[in-house]
């Protein structure tokens, strides 16, 4: 069974069983083709879209090669990140779509550059279809040419605002607190965690000054 066979068996299963993600797959693979005819001239091979978990501040990822059913291309989206706007998860996939292009038509949409797949090339393809990567595969901002174009074609509606705020959500880090450590010389240890850097401060119990636990 060709790589063709196997996407197209994979995506009718998909989308004909009653799944809780049956209408997201509908939508995504609807916009890969229209994705595929307004950005890429209908000239990418269709992959098997995926919704494994991963990592919180990854939305997605591309792959190149035969998984374990034999498909040559797979797209997934985070399904921790599932329930998004509608708009969000089609940056995601446009962007993996460019990875997709890359790969699949060497040289037609720039090389991939070798230990980084987020290069110059990509980051003028993403930009250029109006979803501008930075090189660590964060998209800075998405255009309003793309934002009309998804609307016009059945996306929901979406604040502008709500997509700033989707977009900076990605990449923070929990537990990435500017709060640092101190603690005193009491016995257990008085702990306090403050933002100042120079933190000048006696303890009133044990008389002895706030030192910083790295």
């Amino acid at each position: 069974m060709s790589n063709e066979q196997i996407n197209v068996a994979v995506r009718a299963h998909e989308v004909s069983k009653e799944w809780h993600l049956k209408d997201m797959a509908m939508e995504l693979y609807r916009f890969f083709e229209l994705f595929n005819i307004e950005y890429f001239s209908k000239r990418l091979p269709l992959p098997l879209l995926t919704f494994k978990k991963s990592r919180q501040n990854n939305l997605g990822h591309f792959l190149s090669g035969r998984n374990d059913i034999g498909a040559q291309y797979e797209i997934n989206l985070n399904s921790k990140h599932i329930t998004r706007p509608l708009i969000l998860s089609l940056v995601t996939l446009l962007h993996e779509m460019c990875h997709l292009a890359q790969d699949s038509l060497p040289g037609t949409y720039g090389e991939v550059n070798q230990g980084n797949h987020h290069g110059k090339q990509f980051i003028e393809l993403t930009t250029k279809l109006g979803i501008p990567s930075t090189s660590k595969g964060v998209t800075e901002y998405v255009s309003d040419i793309f934002i009309e174009f998804c609307i016009r074609n059945g996306a929901p509606k979406i604040d502008l605002k709500d997509i700033e705020t989707g977009l900076a959500a990605i990449g923070k880090k929990k537990g990435n607190s500017k709060l640092k450590k101190w603690c005193c010389e009491c016995d257990p240890a008085v702990n306090v965690r403050v933002a100042i850097e120079d933190f000048q401060a006696t303890c009133n119990v044990c008389h002895s000054k706030f030192k910083r636990e790295e």
